[in-house]
This record gives C-alpha cells, sequence and structure tokens, in this order.
C-alpha cells in the first residue's frame, strides 16, 4: 500500500521517472498500479458504466450501501477504498457548493 502511494504522489507531483521506477517495481511484484490505483479519469469512466457511481445524487453516493455496491462490482479492497476516497472528495465539494469537482 504505502508504495502504491508513493507511485500515486510521484504521479501527481511529475515526477515522472520516480513514478515509472516504482511501476516496474510493482510489477516486478505481480502487482498492476494502474488496477490498483486508478486516475481519476479511470475512476470517471467506471462511474459511467456501474449505476450507483453515475448517480448525481450526494445523498446516493454517500449511503451506508455503497460499500456493498463497490464490492458486488468486484472491485479490489484497495479499489474499493480509493473510489471511496474520492466519493467522500466530491460529497464534501457538492456540499460546499463547489459542483465543479
Amino acid at each position: 500500500e504505502s508504495q502504491l502511494d508513493r507511485w500515486v504522489l510521484a504521479k501527481r507531483e511529475k515526477e515522472f521517472a520516480m513514478a515509472d521506477s516504482l511501476r516496474s517495481q510493482l510489477r516486478a511484484k505481480g502487482i498492476e498500479p494502474d488496477t490498483a490505483r486508478p486516475s481519476d479519469k479511470k475512476l470517471r469512466e467506471m462511474a459511467e458504466t456501474a449505476p450507483l457511481l453515475s448517480t448525481s445524487s450526494p445523498v446516493m453516493l454517500a449511503a451506508p450501501s455503497a460499500s456493498v455496491e463497490l464490492a458486488a462490482l468486484g472491485l479490489s479492497p484497495g479499489l474499493q477504498r480509493e473510489v471511496e476516497r474520492q466519493l467522500d472528495r466530491w460529497a464534501e465539494a457538492w456540499r460546499a457548493g463547489d459542483v465543479a469537482t
């Protein structure tokens, strides 16, 4: 998990050489970083194909059953946590009036 966190951070900070090195190390361990931690763009694409995630209602997204719904999609636990983190971030922005996020 920590190596995946460092890989995501390196990408966000545009430290591409470090990100590439971490990606190679993860793949050597049998971990596909792009699957374990998809980009925001990939998460949005997934949301378009998943009814629970495509709704514009923050109430639906913050519902306690969201974890169950994500598990039903067959997402790995790490990906479920990332999706939930993104959903929480979106719901907070929505409540604050930031509809662009």
